[in-house]
């Protein structure tokens, strides 16, 4: 844990956990890049996860939000062992124009005998 997070509050770390939690990140396709880039709106999030296997992530995509990005910029969040990653399934339609889509942790049950 990074020294800034032991002189946190209780409260002031659970509002990191939360921002951690909520990045949404899709992994570039193109060629060997395959680095996590973080998506700035849930909107934008929904959109490419509607036809993600029709036309793949790739980072020159982030030119759609006015981002400057390329495969030869670093990665927004490499994963490491700080961090719970949850994938999601692909292909999932965007809700309705009044809906909103919430996305929630499930903690599973303890196994017998552990």
């Amino acid at each position: 844990m990074p020294a800034s997070l032991h002189s946190s509050s209780p409260s002031e770390v659970r509002l990191i956990s939360v921002f951690m939690l909520l990045n949404l990140l899709p992994r570039c396709l193109w060629a060997n890049c395959y680095k996590w880039r973080v998506i700035p709106r849930k909107e934008k999030y929904e959109e490419l996860r509607d036809c993600i296997c029709q036309e793949h992530f790739v980072c020159q995509r982030a030119n759609e939000w006015s981002r400057v990005l390329s495969c030869d910029d670093t990665e927004d969040m490499p994963p490491n062992g700080c961090m719970v990653w949850a994938i999601d399934l692909p292909n999932i339609a965007k809700p309705p124009p009044s809906w909103d889509r919430e996305a929630r942790p499930r903690v599973l049950p303890a196994t017998a005998g552990h």
